[in-house]
C-alpha cells in the first residue's frame, strides 16, 4: 500500500500596512499601491528557474500494514535471536490455528495469528522455548496468553441462512427436539439445524464426504442432504445430528495453539451415546454408497 503524504506549504506574507508607510518615505508621501495578495506555489528566480520549493511534507504513518510490518520483523529478530537460528515469521488472521511451522532447509517457517505482535517478552520467551524443544509448560503459557486473547480472534463473516429442516424423508427439526431432550436437557435449543444445499453434478465424485457441520459463530447445525433418502436409516441420521450438537456443548481445548475439537470428553460423550455401536457398524457399511450419492 502507498504511503499517503500531505504537504502543507508556509509562505511569509507581507505587512501591508509596513510596506505602505515605507514606499511613502521612499517616493514622497504618494501612497504605495497595495501590495497583491500572495499566492501559495513556486516562487521564480530571476534567471526564470523555479525556485527551491518551501513546503514542508508531513508523513502521516498511520498505515496499519508498516506497523504490522515493523512489528513483524522485530518478532522475528528477538525470536531469531532467542534460538541462534534463522526463522521466517508469517502473520495469518486464522480462526483455529493459532500458530505452526514447518522446516525447510535450515530454516524454521513459523506461522502466528497476528496476536502475537503484541505478545510481552515472558510470551516471547515461551515461544522460543516451544519452537526449540515442545516444552510443555511453554506450550501451556502459549495456550493462556491465546485463551487471554481470544477476542482478536476473527469471527468471520456472518452469513444469511435460509433455515430448512423438512426433508423429502427425515424431518430434522423433529429429531433435534428428541435428542435435545434426551441427552441435553434443553441445552442445545438455541442452536438452527438445517439441510444443507445438494452440491452440483460435476462435484458428487468425491473419495470423503462431511455428513455433518457445525458453525460456532452461527450456532448453526449443517447437514449433508446425502442423509435425506428412504434407504438412510432414522437412527444413523439421529447419530451424525448428536455428534454435530455435541460441539455445540463440549468446547474444543487449545493444545499447541491448535483447537482440539475432538478432545477425549467429547469422544467419550459419543461413544455413550446408545446408538453409537451401530451408527458405526452402518457407516462402514454403506459409506461407498453414500459418496456415489
Amino acid at each position: 500500500m502507498a504511503k499517503r503524504q500531505e504537504r502543507f506549504e508556509f509562505v511569509e506574507n507581507s505587512n501591508n500596512e509596513n510596506d505602505a508607510q515605507n514606499a511613502r518615505k521612499r517616493g514622497g508621501g504618494k501612497p504605495a499601491r497595495p501590495a497583491p495578495p500572495a499566492r501559495v506555489g513556486r516562487r521564480r528566480t530571476p534567471e526564470g528557474k523555479a525556485a527551491p520549493s518551501t513546503q514542508i511534507p508531513l508523513l502521516f504513518r498511520g498505515d496499519h500494514d508498516t506497523l504490522e510490518e515493523a512489528a513483524r520483523r522485530a518478532l522475528e529478530r528477538r525470536l531469531g535471536g532467542l534460538l541462534r537460528e534463522p526463522i521466517s515469521v508469517s502473520i495469518t488472521n486464522n480462526r483455529h490455528t493459532m500458530l505452526s511451522t514447518r522446516r525447510h532447509g535450515r530454516v524454521t517457517h513459523l506461522r502466528l495469528h497476528h496476536m502475537f505482535l503484541d505478545a510481552d517478552d515472558t510470551t516471547v520467551r515461551a515461544l522460543a522455548r516451544y519452537l526449540e524443544r515442545g516444552e510443555r509448560r511453554a506450550s501451556e503459557r502459549l495456550d493462556s496468553f491465546i485463551e487471554a486473547n481470544h477476542h482478536l480472534i476473527s469471527k468471520g463473516r456472518t452469513r444469511r441462512t435460509r433455515v430448512r429442516t423438512q426433508g423429502r424423508y427425515h424431518d430434522l427439526g423433529e429429531i433435534f427436539t428428541e435428542l435435545d431432550e434426551l441427552h441435553f436437557a434443553g441445552g442445545v435449543e438455541d442452536v438452527q439445524v438445517t439441510w444443507g444445499r445438494r452440491p452440483p453434478a460435476n462435484r458428487r465424485s468425491r473419495h470423503s464426504v462431511r455428513l455433518g457441520t457445525y458453525v460456532q459463530d452461527d450456532q448453526l447445525i449443517r447437514m449433508h442432504p446425502v442423509l435425506d433418502q428412504d434407504w438412510v436409516p432414522r437412527f444413523f441420521v439421529a447419530y451424525v445430528l448428536f455428534h454435530e450438537m455435541l460441539h455445540h456443548v463440549v468446547p474444543a481445548p487449545l493444545v499447541n495453539g491448535k483447537r482440539r475439537f475432538h478432545c477425549p470428553d467429547f469422544r467419550k460423550r459419543e461413544r455413550n451415546y446408545p446408538d453409537y455401536a451401530r451408527a458405526i457398524a452402518w457407516e462402514e457399511t454403506n459409506l461407498r454408497r453414500l459418496l456415489s450419492n
